[in-house]
Protein backbone atom coordinates (compact mmCIF):
# COMPACT_ATOMS: atom_id res chain seq x y z
CA UNK A 1 0.00 0.00 0.00
CA UNK A 2 1.09 3.47 -0.71
CA UNK A 3 0.62 6.60 1.43
CA UNK A 4 1.47 10.35 0.38
CA UNK A 5 2.86 12.78 2.42
CA UNK A 6 4.01 16.21 1.72
CA UNK A 7 6.79 17.36 3.66
CA UNK A 8 8.54 21.10 3.20
CA UNK A 9 7.12 20.92 -0.28
CA UNK A 10 8.65 17.60 -1.90
CA UNK A 11 6.48 14.58 -2.42
CA UNK A 12 7.53 11.62 -0.79
CA UNK A 13 6.37 8.25 -1.30
CA UNK A 14 5.72 5.58 1.13
CA UNK A 15 6.14 2.42 0.03
CA UNK A 16 5.39 -0.28 2.43
CA UNK A 17 8.01 -3.09 0.68
CA UNK A 18 10.48 -1.03 0.16
CA UNK A 19 10.41 2.32 2.42
CA UNK A 20 10.70 5.95 1.92
CA UNK A 21 11.37 7.18 -1.48
CA UNK A 22 12.04 10.01 -3.26
CA UNK A 23 11.37 11.13 -6.56
CA UNK A 24 10.44 13.53 -9.37
CA UNK A 25 6.67 13.60 -10.49
CA UNK A 26 6.22 13.38 -14.57
CA UNK A 27 5.32 17.41 -14.71
CA UNK A 28 9.14 18.23 -13.17
CA UNK A 29 10.82 15.93 -15.28
CA UNK A 30 8.63 17.24 -18.55
CA UNK A 31 9.08 20.48 -17.53
CA UNK A 32 12.92 19.79 -17.25
CA UNK A 33 13.06 18.50 -20.74
CA UNK A 34 11.69 21.24 -22.28
CA UNK A 35 14.05 23.87 -20.50
CA UNK A 36 16.96 21.75 -22.41
CA UNK A 37 14.98 21.29 -25.60
CA UNK A 38 15.34 25.27 -25.49
CA UNK A 39 18.19 25.55 -24.71
CA UNK A 40 19.86 23.15 -27.51
CA UNK A 41 18.24 24.71 -30.07
CA UNK A 42 19.54 28.28 -29.10
CA UNK A 43 22.70 26.10 -29.20
CA UNK A 44 22.18 25.08 -32.37
CA UNK A 45 20.79 28.58 -34.61
CA UNK A 46 24.26 30.26 -32.63
CA UNK A 47 26.57 27.61 -34.42
CA UNK A 48 24.72 28.02 -37.77
CA UNK A 49 25.31 32.18 -37.25
CA UNK A 50 28.79 31.34 -36.59
CA UNK A 51 29.57 29.02 -39.64
CA UNK A 52 28.19 31.50 -42.00
CA UNK A 53 30.23 33.79 -40.23
CA UNK A 54 33.21 31.90 -40.98
CA UNK A 55 32.62 31.45 -44.72
CA UNK A 56 31.55 34.87 -45.51
CA UNK A 57 35.41 36.03 -43.30
CA UNK A 58 37.33 33.21 -45.42
CA UNK A 59 35.60 35.22 -49.02
CA UNK A 60 36.38 38.40 -47.36
CA UNK A 61 39.95 37.52 -46.65
CA UNK A 62 40.47 35.89 -49.81
CA UNK A 63 38.95 38.85 -52.05
CA UNK A 64 40.99 41.45 -50.22
CA UNK A 65 44.24 38.94 -50.56
CA UNK A 66 43.37 39.23 -54.70
CA UNK A 67 43.20 42.78 -54.42
CA UNK A 68 46.67 43.12 -52.31
CA UNK A 69 48.18 41.38 -55.22
CA UNK A 70 46.99 43.67 -57.98
CA UNK A 71 48.71 46.39 -55.84
CA UNK A 72 52.04 44.43 -55.29
CA UNK A 73 51.67 43.79 -58.94
CA UNK A 74 51.53 47.76 -59.44
CA UNK A 75 54.67 47.89 -57.02
CA UNK A 76 56.82 46.30 -59.71
CA UNK A 77 55.46 47.80 -62.91
CA UNK A 78 57.27 50.11 -64.17
CA UNK A 79 55.73 53.80 -63.31
CA UNK A 80 54.25 54.63 -66.77
CA UNK A 81 52.59 51.67 -67.62
CA UNK A 82 50.49 51.95 -64.63
CA UNK A 83 46.96 52.37 -66.01
CA UNK A 84 43.38 51.77 -65.51
CA UNK A 85 41.68 48.48 -66.21
CA UNK A 86 40.27 45.24 -65.51
CA UNK A 87 40.65 41.27 -65.34
CA UNK A 88 39.49 39.92 -68.84
CA UNK A 89 38.44 36.87 -66.58
CA UNK A 90 37.39 36.11 -63.60
CA UNK A 91 39.58 34.60 -60.37
CA UNK A 92 38.31 31.61 -58.66
CA UNK A 93 38.83 31.27 -55.30
CA UNK A 94 39.72 28.66 -53.03
CA UNK A 95 36.03 28.59 -52.15
CA UNK A 96 35.01 28.10 -55.55
CA UNK A 97 33.54 31.69 -55.75
CA UNK A 98 34.51 33.73 -58.84
CA UNK A 99 36.11 37.37 -58.01
CA UNK A 100 36.20 40.49 -60.69
CA UNK A 101 39.01 42.40 -60.30
CA UNK A 102 38.92 46.00 -61.40
CA UNK A 103 41.44 48.97 -61.29
CA UNK A 104 41.32 52.86 -61.48
CA UNK A 105 44.56 54.89 -61.92
CA UNK A 106 44.18 58.92 -61.38
CA UNK A 107 47.32 61.07 -62.15
CA UNK A 108 48.43 63.35 -59.91
CA UNK A 109 50.11 66.38 -60.85
CA UNK A 110 51.46 67.80 -57.20
CA UNK A 111 53.99 70.54 -58.33
CA UNK A 112 52.06 72.11 -61.48
CA UNK A 113 54.80 71.55 -64.02
CA UNK A 114 52.77 69.41 -65.92
CA UNK A 115 54.01 66.18 -65.02
CA UNK A 116 52.75 63.06 -63.18
CA UNK A 117 54.16 63.35 -59.51
CA UNK A 118 52.56 60.11 -58.56
CA UNK A 119 49.56 57.79 -59.06
CA UNK A 120 46.33 57.04 -56.79
CA UNK A 121 45.69 53.55 -57.56
CA UNK A 122 42.05 51.93 -56.49
CA UNK A 123 41.75 48.38 -56.57
CA UNK A 124 37.95 47.00 -56.07
CA UNK A 125 37.57 43.12 -55.89
CA UNK A 126 33.93 41.95 -56.21
CA UNK A 127 31.65 38.51 -55.44
CA UNK A 128 28.24 37.72 -55.65
CA UNK A 129 27.25 35.51 -52.36
CA UNK A 130 24.53 35.23 -53.67
CA UNK A 131 24.31 39.19 -52.18
CA UNK A 132 26.70 41.11 -53.99
CA UNK A 133 29.91 42.06 -51.73
CA UNK A 134 33.07 44.69 -52.73
CA UNK A 135 36.78 45.23 -51.35
CA UNK A 136 38.43 48.22 -52.47
CA UNK A 137 41.87 48.65 -51.57
CA UNK A 138 43.84 51.79 -52.55
CA UNK A 139 47.50 53.11 -52.61
CA UNK A 140 49.59 55.59 -53.79
CA UNK A 141 52.63 55.14 -56.32
CA UNK A 142 55.00 57.45 -56.64
CA UNK A 143 57.12 58.76 -59.94
CA UNK A 144 60.30 59.73 -57.78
Amino acid sequence: MTKLLHVCKKTYFRNEAIGWEQGFTMLEVLIGLIILSVGLLGLAAMQITFLKGNSFSIKMTEATSIARNKIEDFNNTPFENITSGNEAASIVGSTGIHYNRAWVVVDVDNDGDGGIDWKVVDVTTNWNDPTPHRVSLSTVVSGW
